[in-house]
């Protein structure tokens, strides 16, 4: 279960068909995928937007293989099974063209890189200026990871 699943996870818990107009995407409702067979050959993705990051991240695997994708850098390739630490970049593998070309086939069926990253992009920029610009938003901070305890209690 990813990503890619919630989409159709909402439209079938809330009872809602997708729209006829509505072009085909990826994803399954996890209730669907929780009752089915295991299936390697799915794809699992996600994105990044960090406020401020030179570059969106975009992630896809299938099977074995796992592509990075980032705006304006080189694709990276792993094999997963073979290098569970992604020590080693496979894109630059021409015995490996094919599969690289196919997870990004796959990536650019369910979004356009460029265009989501220019409206992560755009929506961060107005999130700051309902912030009161970046220097306000600065000071406001957020916490990037969770607080130690005040009143830690003894592990039983």
């Amino acid at each position: 279960m990813t990503l890619v699943d919630g989409y159709p996870t909402i439209l079938q818990a809330a009872g809602v068909p997708p729209l006829p107009d509505e072009r085909p995407r990826p994803g399954r409702s996890w209730t669907d995928t929780a009752s089915a067979a295991d299936d390697p050959g799915r794809i699992a993705f996600a994105e990044y937007h960090a406020m401020g990051a030179s570059s969106a991240a975009f992630l896809l695997r299938r099977g074995r293989f796992k592509l990075n994708y980032y705006l304006g850098f080189p694709p990276e390739l792993f094999d997963l099974e073979a290098d569970p630490e992604e020590t080693t970049n496979l894109a630059p593998d021409p015995n490996l063209a094919s599969v690289l070309a196919e997870l990004q086939a796959a990536l650019f069926a369910i979004a356009d890189p460029e265009e989501v990253d220019r409206q992560a992009k755009t929506d961060q920029a107005a999130l700051v200026e309902r912030f009161g610009g970046p220097e306000r938003a600065a000071e406001l901070g957020t916490v990037a990871e969770t607080p130690v305890p005040t009143n830690p209690t003894k592990a039983i």
